[in-house]
């Protein structure tokens, strides 16, 4: 258990550290989209989808793509007030789950 001194040390470091996981998560998120993204493009332009040593690539990056999607929009709504808070936390968990 924390001394009162402590606690209130603590309560002030909080809004920086929740800061640094929402920019953490929003970075990770871009590479995320972005690697998944380039992936599915360079099947789709190198005329390749239809290999089948490439479709469980393909499939994982599309699913990939949406959990990355879901991390994002996670990211962003993270610091914004809503009015069903809970309800669009949980939706957008049980889509990324």
């Amino acid at each position: 258990m924390a001394l009162p001194s402590e606690a209130s040390y603590l309560e002030d470091k909080w809004d920086s550290i929740f800061s640094a996981i929402q920019w953490i998560q929003f970075v990770m998120a871009t590479l995320s989209i972005m690697g998944s993204s380039s992936i599915i493009a360079y099947t789709i332009f190198q005329n390749i989808m239809k290999s089948p040593e490439v479709r469980p690539l393909l499939c994982l990056s599309f699913s990939d793509l949406l959990l990355g999607t879901c991390w994002l929009l996670g990211a962003l709504l993270y610091g914004t007030p809503m009015a069903k808070e809970d309800v669009v936390c949980y939706n957008l968990q049980t889509t990324g789950q």
